[in-house]
């Protein structure tokens, strides 16, 4: 982020308008939309944003009270949907399979997610959550991103 403020500005955008803004027609929660980054995150290996997108989507869900949360959010990290509701678990679906292949989204993919009570809007943010966190997986593992309490790796 510091080569270029410029573009610090339009990747945080981005981040913010997939995760956090509102949009006409979602019917996601944040706390859902961390979790699709998680998702996406942990399928990369990209442990730097699969903890910290995992973290966040843990403390907004025990704001609402939820309960299992370390469990559910362990499981969304290992390639498990337990614990969600079926529209979760189906954009999961759908973000899992993008972040994979992405021309093996299916009409299927998209009809159960719609049948589980997503939106259209729902499934278009879940592919563009994982076709942008594929590219913020990458760039943090390009740029060695650390975790809390992992040694600095120098390339």
């Amino acid at each position: 982020m510091q080569l270029s403020p410029g573009l610090a500005v339009h990747l945080r955008g981005l981040a913010d308008e997939l995760l956090v803004r509102d949009v006409p027609g979602v019917t996601l929660s944040r706390a859902e939309r961390e979790l699709l980054a998680t998702a996406v995150s942990a399928a990369n290996d990209c442990f730097y944003c699969m903890d910290s997108h995992g973290a966040f989507a843990s403390e907004l869900l025990h704001r609402e009270a939820a309960g299992g949360v370390d469990a559910l959010v362990d499981g969304i990290k290992s390639g498990k949907s337990y614990g969600v509701g079926a529209k979760t678990s189906a954009l999961l679906g759908v973000a899992r399979t993008v972040q994979r292949h992405p021309r093996s989204l299916t009409r299927q993919h998209v009809e159960h997610a719609l049948e589980a009570g997503a939106t259209n809007e729902d499934i278009q943010l879940a592919v563009l959550i994982a076709s942008a966190f594929s590219m913020y997986n990458r760039m943090v593992d390009g740029l060695r991103a650390r975790n809390a309490g992992e040694p600095r790796c120098v390339l």
